[in-house]
């Protein structure tokens, strides 16, 4: 292929646009993908892994002259660059499972939000395309992360036709057209309850939204809190819910959500739990709606989940340790022992005083703990 004068027809980028889906717009001209183009434009430049969180200013310089775009446009579209206290290891890095939209950043995109910029010039992803995110907090409706219609293979590409589409690759089908999922309760029983229990969910991912970019945010039951530390919470509940457990699998299985139309089914075999920002849309919905209803009060907590409502005992922080493995324990003890401001003080102290709580020889349990998995070739990922 061969680009007269070194240089390449490119779109201007949106100015809330991802710096890998102005590639994908640009590649889409010539029928590349973004890291083709990448490979094509700038090639001896020191390329990470993740345009979208720093451009390689090489890179940056070379692209920028090769599109006829000014260098300081491309660099303002760096997340780090627009948000300085961006919590950037909190981004999906992963493929996940196998609907997902593989990528350098796993995207959560909003129909609506294609269906908008389709309709006034051609499709885009923005910023937020790149969080960890259920919702769209401008349109109010769920993420998707992978075609509806097909179980696709490759990930999702910008195609030109009368104007740019998002599309699947495998299927051919618009992104922007799949608005069929959207966040209800069981059954589609609409109720007060259910309506409460989704807007609450609704609230406390703002929350976790205003952590991820590095603000100080509200922690259910505790308060504002410091951003590192309602991250580590959800990390760490997150690994508690989903390591195996006996008669249950894992205890996420023991929650069934208001808002939800499912029941998750998890039946961990080994230690590898989920990690909350690798996890599609829905299973983000599920985790997040039972960190609530462990951290919330009791009142709030009934709103939740069916089974406080039934009259169970309710399903707090207290009620997970009870059940929680040993080797839960000993990783929750050994963040502790590493981090004694991981958590905030107030939720620190109920656990700490927890009967099971493992107060002495952390390494030691450790040690013999990850021994044990290595013997039953079950990894766990405990330091």
């Amino acid at each position: 292929m061969h680009v007269e004068g070194g240089t390449a027809a490119a779109p201007r980028p949106h100015e809330d646009e991802l710096i890998s889906s102005w590639l994908g717009r640009t590649a889409a001209l010539y029928d590349l993908d973004g890291e083709e183009l990448r490979q094509w434009l700038a090639p001896h430049a020191g390329r990470l892994a993740r345009p979208d969180i720093a451009l390689d200013p090489v890179e940056a310089a070379q692209l920028a002259a090769a599109c006829r775009v000014p260098p300081a446009r491309l660099q303002a579209l760096d997340l780090a660059h627009v948000w300085p206290g961006l919590m950037s290891d909190w981004l999906p890095q992963t493929a996940g499972h196998q609907k997902r939209a593989l990528s350098h950043i796993d995207l959560a995109w909003c129909a609506m939000c294609l269906a908008e910029a389709h309709a006034t010039g051609g499709a885009y992803l923005d910023r937020e395309t790149a969080f960890p995110l259920i919702f769209c907090h401008r349109h109010h409706t769920w993420r998707h992360d992978s075609c509806q219609r097909c179980q696709p293979r490759k990930p999702p590409r910008f195609l030109y036709g009368a104007r740019l589409e998002f599309v699947c690759a495998d299927c051919g089908a618009p992104l922007r057209l799949q608005q069929s999922i959207t966040p209800r309760p069981p059954y589609n029983e609409v109720t007060p309850q259910s309506e409460f229990a989704l807007n609450t969910l609704f609230a406390f991912e703002r929350e976790v939204r205003r952590a991820i970019l590095g603000h100080y945010a509200v922690l259910p039951g505790v308060g504002v809190v410091r951003p590192r530390q309602l991250l580590a919470v959800i990390t760490d509940l997150v690994w508690l819910l989903t390591t195996p457990v006996r008669n249950y699998g894992s205890m996420i299985n023991a929650f069934v959500s208001r808002t939800l139309p499912f029941t998750p089914n998890q039946a961990p075999w080994k230690w590898d739990p989920l990690v909350y920002s690798e996890c599609s849309p829905l299973w983000r919905a599920w985790l997040l709606s039972a960190v609530v209803t462990i951290l919330a009060p009791e009142q709030v907590s009934h709103m939740m989940s069916w089974h406080v409502l039934r009259g169970r005992t309710h399903q707090n922080l207290e009620w997970l340790l009870d059940r929680a493995s040993r080797g839960g324990l000993i990783y929750l003890a050994f963040n502790f022992a590493r981090d004694g401001d991981r958590w905030p003080r107030e939720l620190r102290e109920r656990v700490q005083a927890h009967p099971e709580w493992i107060r002495d020889n952390i390494e030691g349990e450790k040690a013999a703990f990850n021994a044990m998995c290595a013997e039953q070739s079950r990894p766990i990922p405990i330091g």
